[in-house]
């Protein structure tokens, strides 16, 4: 089972959906599906088990407090994901893939991932990749190689997802300890620059989160501000509200020069 609730960590604006929708698929021997609302039971169904991808859709009248997902069956289906949503504003979600490099992709089943792009129809896909790579990069060549996988991952999922944008954001500045002292690792300013050319060489929109923090040996400062963990790699919850926002402003101003262009 799967249990469902308020969140009192998330921003305000993000804490009321009452559109539910349970992603799945492989489903190939039956399986039963009860939805229960503070232990009431509120909705009872079979998953489709035909073995294609399919949304389960589950409707509140306003966000569950308590809201149980049940499954039953002797053999279970693969669940991909749930999405939230509210009734009116952007629809944003998010796909935790911690310690990924981001050349996941093309390795995934395409038919499946086709059918769930065209369900879900995104606009904008947020691509956020590099900085679990830094550490593991020996030298230019393995760094090129690498902008080229993030290429083939693009061009993968641009091939399966309708008139969707691209933004890629690169990774933060990183440090380690060099000589005694804490600075970045020397192969990211190189990764940095070459995930930009190879973003902009193919239509995506690129977003230098090193830069933004201040570039090289920025880390520090950010450390010392404790906007960032003590492993120089990582945000405090403080940091993160201040780069998303500088993300924000950055994108906006692109959006506003763009319109004003056109006006």
């Amino acid at each position: 089972s799967v249990i469902i609730g308020k969140s009192n960590k998330s921003y305000a604006k993000l804490r009321k959906f009452s559109n539910i929708g349970l992603h799945y698929g492989n489903a190939q021997h039956p399986v039963k599906i009860s939805v229960y609302d503070n232990e009431k039971l509120i909705k009872q169904d079979s998953l489709i088990s035909d073995g294609n991808y399919h949304e389960y859709k589950i409707r509140t009248a306003s966000t569950p407090d308590n809201l149980r997902i049940q499954f039953e069956g002797k053999i279970s289906a693969d669940f991909y994901g749930l999405t939230l949503d509210g009734i009116s504003g952007i629809k944003m979600d998010n796909v935790a893939m911690r310690g990924a490099s981001g050349t996941i992709f093309a390795r995934t089943k395409a038919l499946t991932y086709s059918r769930m792009a065209n369900a879900l129809d995104p606009k904008i896909m947020i691509l956020q990749y590099g900085g679990n790579t830094v550490p593991y990069l020996k030298d230019s060549t393995e760094v090129d190689n690498y902008a080229k996988y993030i290429k083939g991952q693009i061009n993968w999922i641009r091939r399966r997802t309708k008139d969707v944008s691209f933004i890629f954001i690169g990774p933060t500045d990183m440090c380690i300890p060099i000589n005694g002292k804490m600075q970045t690792y020397p192969l990211l300013p190189y990764l940095n620059k070459k995930l930009m050319e190879t973003s902009l060489e193919n239509n995506v929109a690129y977003w230098s989160m090193y830069d933004a923090m201040g570039g090289m040996g920025s880390m520090q400062y950010w450390v010392d501000e404790k906007l960032a963990a003590g492993d120089y790699t990582h945000f405090t919850w403080s940091g993160t509200k201040i780069i998303s926002e500088l993300f924000f402003t950055a994108l906006y101003l692109d959006l506003k020069k763009e319109e004003e262009h056109e006006l």
